[in-house]
This record gives structure tokens, sequence and C-alpha cells, in this order.
């Protein structure tokens, strides 16, 4: 059975766009391939912990606690990265319900604004589109 690796990550929304981060050449996932702000657990650190750094390191938007709703689901999915075999992968998010700023460039990824229906043009990594539709459903429930 293959070991999961446990992911945490931030989904956020301005009006008709949901933020997602491009992974450039420096990346660890394959180039050209975008996904939510999120990355590994490290040792000693919960999902939330984990989803709030990711972001900042990814984005550099920093995102408190209070403002974060957990989605019901752990994602799942098989993922290649560059110099490593594929893995399984699991995914803990939660909805950014208030932010401030706007996301940065960093040296392994670009965070875009892209509008939700133009997703079908991106190329995704797996699950994304699912989070985004599971996002929207949480966000007219808390309207």
């Amino acid at each position: 059975m293959d070991e999961v690796t446990k992911t945490a990550g931030i989904l956020f929304f301005r009006e008709d766009e949901v933020l997602l981060v491009y992974h450039k050449e420096k990346a660890k996932h394959q180039t050209g391939v975008y996904g939510i702000p999120a990355g590994r657990l490290e040792p000693g650190e919960n999902e939330i912990e984990a989803a709030i750094r990711e972001t900042e390191q990814e984005t550099t938007l920093n995102v408190g606690m209070e403002n974060l709703i957990p989605l019901p689901i752990i994602y799942a999915a098989k993922i290649q990265r560059k110099k490593e075999l594929p893995r399984i992968f699991s995914l803990k998010v939660f909805l950014c319900k208030k932010f401030k700023g706007e996301p940065n460039e960093t040296e392994e990824n670009s965070p875009k604004w892209i509008k939700i229906s133009e997703l079908h043009k991106y190329n995704l990594l797996p699950n994304v589109e699912k989070i985004i539709n599971d996002g929207l459903l949480i966000l007219k429930q808390e309207k």
C-alpha cells in the first residue's frame, strides 16, 4: 500500500475569480500546472498551521485562523512531481472568508486570479475543480 503524504491548503475567492498558484520551473510540482496554495505538513504541525504557512510561502498572503472554514472532505490524488515517483497526497482545504492584500510572485510560484468560468483553459492539478466547486457551495450556505 502506498504511503500518503498529508498536505493542507487554502481556497480564496474574489467575486467570480479563484486564486490559483502557477508552478514555475523551480517548483517541485511539474512546471506549468495550477493548484490552490498548499503544501506538506511539517513535523509537529497541524493542518491549519501548514495551510497558513504554505499559503504565505507561495503567495505572501497572511491569513488569520479566525477567517478559515474547513471543507468537510479530505481530497486525495496520485500526483507526479519533479524528480520523484508518483505518490498519493491527501489535501485538507480551508476556505478563506476574509483577507487583505494582493498575492505576490515567489521564486517557485506565480499566484493568479482566474475566472471560474475559464478553469477549463488551465492545466489543473487533480481535484482542483472539485475543490473550487465544493468551496462555492459552502460560500452559498454561509450567505
